[in-house]
């Protein structure tokens, strides 16, 4: 395509590729370019190009060259320039019923509620829901959702304006308790669907050939981004079931969050209300990009409120084209990233057909309190969905999975949860200075208060959830706990990151976010750390796959100094590759005389010549 073209042929075209690492597509706007070489500039801003981890080889780059008339030259294809469109047709003869628009939504639901949307026809155009809440759409096909090759970042097609809430990258869904029933959703250069908020639902839908500029927007998109828009506010509790995806240049569904763990105050996951996704069938995934899966997450969690994880159980997957894990032999289907955490993984069918990745799940470390059971993987399956059997199923039990127009699937209640509904304008008891309206209380200040009567405690309610709306965005904004060293900040709890330590013993290596070859009598050092008057209980995070006896002892001043605690240490996962996978974590009361202004010592102990296991962060807690 280079070769033998005149100076500048391409100048102020698009080059769009895919190189070296490939988590995600780059864009640039071609400046120069002569025989065999572009110059690009006006980049993607995170630039992915480079060879990975400082590694040669392997580069399996591809690009195009977009948006220049010199490009017209098959048919179907179109040009606009200069207010001019140009046009090959696909078809011999003059050109008729050609219809050129330009629209970006379709309906704009923000601020809206309890509005239905049966049976229409949708096409090259989005919808937008910004603080929507019960609103549905029912059989409804939506294509052409979205368009663009040019993005500076994860969703940012354009500088200087929000493209993710505009709608202009995918089905913006916003606010609580919206629902997409049956519905085909094709064609989009970003996402099927970018959520939002509470309590969506996406059940019995077919989402097709999403993500085609290959990024981290997904069929199903649960926030890779603006977790400081929606940091103080409950999020999750996704109803995600019966759906078909298939054909995306990166995955299908991500679990809320892209490093919001590691920037929260407490360094644990952020609160989020379980998902459920079940009876899925996704395919064909991975067609473009590198190093992911069909089901992903990086830092965040799948379920923190009310002990409740989520759950990804009766789905069946196949057939994932990454040509990176392929070569690799590692990854998997499922490819669960460092530190995502609360995720069931059960009772899922996956397979690989020859020529596709062969492996199944992945939980690339530090993984908190998820778990796998009960999953089957068919490696080199050459059958297909309608030639399965009952073996191929966990347990030898057939389950029914994907969409069905015609005959609808079940809709499950999610989350499985007793709840109260408390309306703030039925109020037994408020401040003088309180207003009441059908919306509930306002002219709330500093001090007011309101109450009820006859609410039962003896039920045990697990949580309170708010709904609520303010102007003061001083809300919770203090985030100077969030700086390195976390040891060192007067707080609650007091987080100690393995990585972020004083000193270790020399045999202790550095991976990420987590230690590793820590063996009997290892130890890392915390200077300085403010005890106050005391602490409870003292937590570590960490994995292990041996049955030895084994413990972590917290000490004062130095290595051999006061213990202040001693925790058990127990397995959390079997051996999976070359570093462990699925975290636990455990506790222990700490010492009366753990105070003031102290030196921490973590020595390790095992009764085992092998190590005794990786570490990620330990907390010193008093709730």
């Amino acid at each position: 395509l280079l070769e033998g073209q005149p100076d500048d042929h391409w100048k102020g075209a698009l080059y769009y590729g895919v190189h070296y690492q490939g988590w995600s597509a780059q864009t640039g706007v071609i400046e120069s370019s002569k025989s065999g070489e572009i110059v690009v500039g006006d980049r993607t801003r995170t630039w992915w190009f480079p060879r990975p981890y400082g590694q040669g080889g392997h580069e399996e780059g591809r690009g195009m060259i977009v948006g220049h008339l010199n490009a017209l030259d098959e048919p179907g294809e179109w040009h606009w320039q200069d207010g001019l469109l140009y046009l090959i047709p696909k078809t011999d003869g003059e050109p008729r019923q050609v219809e050129a628009k330009r629209r970006q939504l379709a309906f704009d639901l923000s601020g809206r509620e309890h509005i239905r949307i049966e049976g229409v026809t949708l096409q090259a155009a989005s919808v937008r829901m910004q603080d929507s809440a019960w609103c549905t759409f029912d059989r409804c096909d939506l294509s052409h959702i979205s368009h663009f090759t040019r993005h500076y970042d994860i969703g940012q097609v354009e500088t200087g304006r929000d493209t993710l809430k505009s709608g202009e990258t995918g089905l913006f869904v916003g606010g609580h308790d919206n629902a997409f029933l049956n519905c085909s959703v094709r064609v989009s250069a970003g996402a099927g669907f970018y959520l939002r908020g509470y309590h969506h639902t996406i059940h019995n839908c077919l989402i097709d050939e999403v993500s085609y500029t290959s990024h981290y927007l997904n069929a199903i998109t649960d926030a890779v981004s603006d977790f400081a828009d929606y940091e103080n506010f409950l999020v999750g509790g996704h109803v995600i079931t019966y759906n078909t995806m298939r054909n995306a240049g990166r995955h299908f569904f991500n679990f809320y969050g892209n490093g919001c763990s590691t920037a929260s105050r407490t360094r644990g996951p952020m609160d989020y209300l379980a998902t459920l996704f079940a009876h899925n069938h996704l395919y064909n995934g991975m067609l473009q990009t590198r190093d992911a899966g069909f089901l992903t997450g990086y830092y965040g969690s799948g379920g923190t409120l009310n002990g409740l994880h989520s759950q990804v159980a009766y789905n069946v997957l196949h057939d994932n084209y990454d040509i990176a894990g392929m070569r690799w032999n590692i990854l998997g289907h499922i490819y669960l990233d460092e530190g995502t955490c609360h995720v069931d993984v059960r009772n899922n069918l996956l397979w690989a057909a020859p020529g596709s990745l062969q492996r199944a799940l992945w939980f690339n470390t530090c993984c908190l309190n998820c778990s796998d059971r009960d999953n089957v993987f068919l490696p080199n399956f050459a059958r297909t969905c309608a030639e399965l059997v009952p073996d191929d199923f966990p347990n030898g039990q057939p389950f029914r999975f994907g969409h069905d127009f015609q005959s609808p699937p079940p809709l499950h209640k999610w989350p499985q949860l007793e709840t109260r509904l408390l309306d703030a304008q039925a109020c037994t008891f408020r401040s003088p200075g309180l207003a009441t309206s059908a919306a509930g209380l306002s002219n709330l200040k500093d001090g007011e208060w309101f109450g009820f009567d006859d609410v039962d405690m003896s039920q045990g309610w697990q949580s309170v959830i708010m709904r609520f709306a303010s102007d003061v965005k001083q809300l919770n904004a203090d985030k100077s706990n969030r700086a390195h060293p976390r040891h060192r900040k007067a707080t609650d709890p007091l987080v100690m990151q393995a990585v972020s330590n004083d000193g270790t013993a020399a045999e202790i290596g550095k991976q990420w976010t987590f230690i590793r070859n820590v063996k009997d009598g290892s130890w890392i050092r915390f200077n300085e750390a403010p005890l106050g008057e005391g602490y409870e209980r003292f937590r570590v995070v960490y994995g292990k796959v041996t049955d030895a006896t084994a413990w972590v002892e917290v000490h004062l001043d130095s290595a051999g100094g006061p213990l202040a605690a001693r925790v058990p240490l127990s397995r959390t996962d079997r051996v999976r590759g070359a570093s462990i996978q699925i975290y636990g974590e455990a506790t222990a009361e700490v010492s009366a005389d753990a105070k003031g202004t102290r030196d921490v010592f973590l020595v390790f102990r095992t009764e085992d010549k092998k190590p005794v296991g990786e570490f990620e962060y330990f907390r010193l807690e008093r709730y």
